[in-house]
């Protein structure tokens, strides 16, 4: 198979088993994309999207925003290359880094982004190391920028965090394990992916974050909307 279609394909099955886990996934990356649009009235938009994967709301950001340019980080190699292949490199730099490492925050200039977005990525942090992580991201906004966050979060209900281990501990498809392999095999032969283990880490409170954005500098944080187990904080600078 050809890198493209083997790249479109691996993105349409990870989107189709992602969706699985984190219901109206691809409606909720055109919907915060389209109100990133609404603010910025036609204005440039500069994006840091945390914890890129593929490119999902890379994707969607160039649809809803012409004039924006990104700059996507993620630590997986395998899916900087899908997105590379996929959405190309003209409006979007991409960079493999650990979204905690130090090096990764120097080379980005201060008070330079308009967003910055991560979105079903948080949860893979330590509740310890959220702080320094949204200090970061208050340092690398402009005053008025404003910090997307879409991601599992907890409100301390009993049978929502029931349903909550149900949904993320479900079995990934076969089928997908075997192309996945295959994928690599052919385009990243020696790919190893990176590690999840990190103490702390897990499913935060909806608290937790908001205290925590509060404590970096951010002005105003907000709930936007909840479904199911997912919520859209957005934190002003």
């Amino acid at each position: 198979m050809e890198l493209d279609a083997a790249c479109r394909e691996w993105h349409e099955r990870w989107m189709q088993r992602m969706n699985y886990h984190c219901p109206g996934r691809a409606h909720y990356l055109q919907l915060i994309a389209h109100t990133i649009a609404a603010r910025a009235q036609g204005q440039p938009v500069k994006l840091l999207d945390l914890g890129c994967g593929s490119g999902a709301f890379c994707s969607a950001a160039l649809q809803q925003i012409p004039s924006c340019e990104i700059v996507a980080v993620d630590a997986s190699a395998k899916s900087l290359l899908v997105g590379k292949t996929l959405w190309g490199q003209e409006r979007i730099r991409w960079i493999e880094s650990d979204l905690l490492s130090a090096e990764l925050f120097a080379s980005l200039p201060a008070r330079s982004f308009d967003v910055v977005f991560t979105g079903w990525t948080l949860h893979e942090i330590g509740s310890d190391e959220l702080p320094a992580l949204y200090r970061n991201c208050f340092e690398l906004l402009k005053p008025g920028g404003q910090l997307f966050n879409f991601d599992f979060m907890l409100r301390g209900d009993p049978e929502e965090q029931r349903y909550l281990n149900e949904i993320t501990r479900a079995d990934i498809p076969q089928d997908w394990r075997a192309f996945d392999d295959s994928f690599v095999a052919e385009f990243l032969p020696g790919y190893v992916a990176p590690s999840s283990s990190r103490p702390n880490r897990g499913q935060h409170a909806v608290e937790l974050h908001r205290q925590a954005l509060l404590a970096a500098g951010f002005s105003a944080v907000e709930e936007r909307f909840r479904h199911l187990h997912q919520s859209l904080l957005v934190a002003t600078k």
